[in-house]
């Protein structure tokens, strides 16, 4: 009882002077944090396979590290740039997606980030190849320079690619064979390697 009236009797510019004191050393305390949190915006939300990510980083700083995650929280890919192209593979899934930026010089703390979430929408076309000749029955298999597989032990290979022109390359030691092929969804493609 005695601090309180002491408080009562000291005069409103000592009151006033305390309060901005204190005011003072919280706002350097934090304004003296270690830890930023960086900024970007997605320019896009809709994506297909193959694309690159379209974004602008608002607040650039030298460490910072980048992630695509799927919808599970797992890591699609991770690169430590400024400002980097992200490219999404050929081969990703249709589904909710997101992109997150984390910012921490010290230590990269993954409490401090920024997140913005997008889709992947892709029509996907149809592509076969096969090789007749046994000596060729083992090749690997690029599409627009990814490489998105290997055949089986008896000379074939299927899968589903994004619609659209695309180069695909059949390599076998040293025989190689590349082709442009048009893909629609409702297209199913062949190439013979041979």
């Amino acid at each position: 009882m005695k601090n309180i009236t002491k408080l009562k009797h000291i005069s409103p510019l000592k009151r006033w002077s305390l309060f901005f004191s204190a005011f003072l050393l919280f706002v350097i305390m934090i304004g003296c944090q270690k830890k930023t949190k960086s900024y970007f915006k997605l320019n896009k939300t809709e994506y297909s396979a193959g694309d690159k990510l379209d974004f602008t980083n608002m607040s650039p700083s030298k460490n910072q590290i980048w992630e695509v995650t799927n919808q599970n929280g797992s890591v699609i890919s991770k690169i430590q740039e400024k400002q980097p192209q992200i490219p999404l593979s050929l081969l990703i899934s249709n589904g909710p997606y997101s992109l997150n930026l984390y910012d921490n010089e010290k230590d990269y703390n993954y409490d401090i980030k920024s997140s913005k979430s997008f889709v992947i929408k892709t029509k996907r076309g149809h592509l076969d190849i096969i090789s007749y000749d046994p000596e060729y029955y083992n090749f690997d298999v690029f599409c627009d320079d990814e490489t998105i597989g290997s055949s089986n032990n008896y000379g074939g290979f299927q899968i589903e690619l994004p619609v659209g022109s695309r180069y695909i390359k059949v390599k076998s030691g040293n025989k190689e064979k590349i082709e442009l092929i048009e893909l629609n969804s409702t297209s199913w493609e062949t190439i013979v390697f041979e």
